[in-house]
């Protein structure tokens, strides 16, 4: 807030910000935009996982066009990058905006979603949110905030929410075991807020086994940290977060659906997504769909991987689109399957 002059009315703002991934800055910018909404009324947006979004085919576009329904009002029919850009020039002239482009790490997104400044009014606010401040340098962006590190005292807080569903632990002896484990985890949000909810409902002896897990970990590396809660999982419901992880989460199914082909898997799947949930493993999100954030879906993704790094066949579960194409290539060619096994395969 301190960056930015809200109420001016010269230019148009461009604020990065910036910090390593699981640090919070999603959560930072959707507070933020939640904060100055008020002053744009009619034109703003908040595009989420830009990075990983446009990495799919036609990903600019798609994300183009929910830019221009949201902040304009309009269903374009675009078919490339360009003509989707141009919309976007001809319908800013004369409009104060507000877009927040959330996990970026690319300028060409950026130039792609928001072009030149000179298109929107003056006090039209950018935001954007990234990983790598390099991007922030060759897009000339001089307004910039790192995301940091939680202070102890955040820490501890976060992580009572969720360890004990209190702003801080009744005694003593929790209160010290609570911040020996808010240290252990880096004050890494993502980390603190998962460990402390994979330690709630456990009783203090409990806690202090898995602070020495704790300790074996490298906190400057999450997934570490994070699978720590993948283990305290049983079988089906390892199995269920990696379904999940890997197949799920890209084709936008509602939860209840996902239930029922868990289901026909002869899964517990409810109980299970109750679990996951309650780790702080997945969310539910207003539209019924599943979401995890990215850290915990690579974790899970980087567990498959490492099944069979160099044979794709070989591996329990497959999510990019070359390598699915791949194998059922070499499956029809050296092992023929009928086009019913065919069709559960790429089921």
């Amino acid at each position: 807030m301190d960056l930015l002059n809200i109420e001016s009315s010269s230019g148009v703002q461009v604020l990065g910000l910036y910090g390593m991934g699981g640090i919070g800055k999603t959560t930072l910018a959707k507070s933020f935009y939640n904060k100055i909404i008020v002053n744009f009324k009619s034109h703003r947006v908040f595009i989420e996982s830009v990075r990983e979004k446009s990495s799919d085919q036609d990903g600019l576009v798609n994300l183009q066009k929910t830019l221009i329904k949201q902040l304009f009002g309009l269903l374009p029919e675009t078919k490339d990058v360009n003509r989707g850009r141009e919309i976007i020039k001809q319908n800013a002239r004369e409009k104060k905006i507000l877009v927040v482009l959330d996990d970026v790490d690319d300028a060409d997104q950026v130039d792609a979603l928001v072009g030149e400044t000179g298109w929107f009014d003056e006090g039209s606010v950018i935001v954007i949110t990234t990983r790598d401040e390099e991007v922030l340098s060759r897009l000339s962006v001089k307004l910039r905030y790192e995301v940091k590190c939680l202070t102890e005292m955040e820490a501890l807080k976060l992580f009572s929410f969720y360890s004990l569903r209190k702003e801080k632990p009744p005694t003593e002896s929790l209160l010290d075991l609570s911040k020996k484990i808010a240290e252990a985890t880096g004050r890494l949000p993502l980390a603190v807020k998962l460990f402390g909810s994979h330690l709630y409902d456990k009783d203090e002896d409990e806690w202090q086994v898995e602070l020495e897990k704790l300790k074996h970990t490298q906190p400057d590396k999450l997934h570490s940290v994070l699978s720590l809660s993948f283990e305290s999982l049983d079988d089906e419901q390892k199995k269920i977060f990696l379904d999940i992880a890997c197949l799920f989460l890209k084709m936008e199914i509602t939860k209840e659906e996902v239930v029922d082909i868990l289901k026909g898997c002869g899964y517990h799947a409810e109980v299970a997504l109750s679990v996951l949930r309650q780790k702080s493993l997945l969310e539910i999100m207003k539209d019924d769909t599943l979401s995890m954030h990215d850290q915990i879906r690579d974790m899970g993704r980087q567990m498959v991987l490492k099944e069979s790094r160099d044979d794709p066949e070989m591996r329990s579960r497959l999510w990019d689109r070359g390598e699915i194409m791949n194998v059922l290539d070499y499956m029809k060619v050296y092992h023929p399957v009928s086009p019913t096994e065919l069709c559960i395969i790429c089921i």
